[in-house]
């Protein structure tokens, strides 16, 4: 039981990437109810990967309000997975409609808070479309 060791020690991360082990051993009976109840501590303790799968799992069960609700909580944290992925939807138009501008802007945002260099990415030609 490290996993109890690293919860007492404060390891949010190693605590969470339990709560991901228990999430592949199914989705009922007890390993789910512990994921749900560490993901959900991790969550209390703001731990941006346990919200950012939270948000993806709102998405995939269709709950579009909440997900972008988690998205903008993230993004505007800074959290560049979450502003890769917001880029993504805006690009596709997955969940809202298509936004070539809005999906750059959340690219190049995502790219600079990540510290990476952002001069492969030039704004589009109509970046309000």
């Amino acid at each position: 039981l490290a996993w109890v060791r690293d919860l007492l020690k404060g390891d949010l991360k190693a605590l969470y990437g339990q709560a991901k082990f228990y999430r592949t051993l199914g989705d009922k009976g007890i390993p789910f109810y512990l994921f749900r109840a560490l993901r959900q501590w991790a969550m209390d303790n703001n731990l941006p990967e346990a919200r950012f799968d939270y948000m993806q799992d709102q998405f995939l069960e269709g709950n579009l309000s909440s997900g972008w609700t988690y998205m903008r909580m993230l993004t505007d944290r800074g959290y560049p997975p979450a502003m890769m992925e917001a880029a993504r939807r805006y690009l596709e138009g997955d969940g809202v409609d298509k936004n070539r501008g809005k999906a750059y802007y959340w690219l190049n945002g995502a790219v600079s808070r990540a510290g990476m260099s952002h001069r492969f990415l030039k704004p589009p030609t109509n970046a309000y479309s």
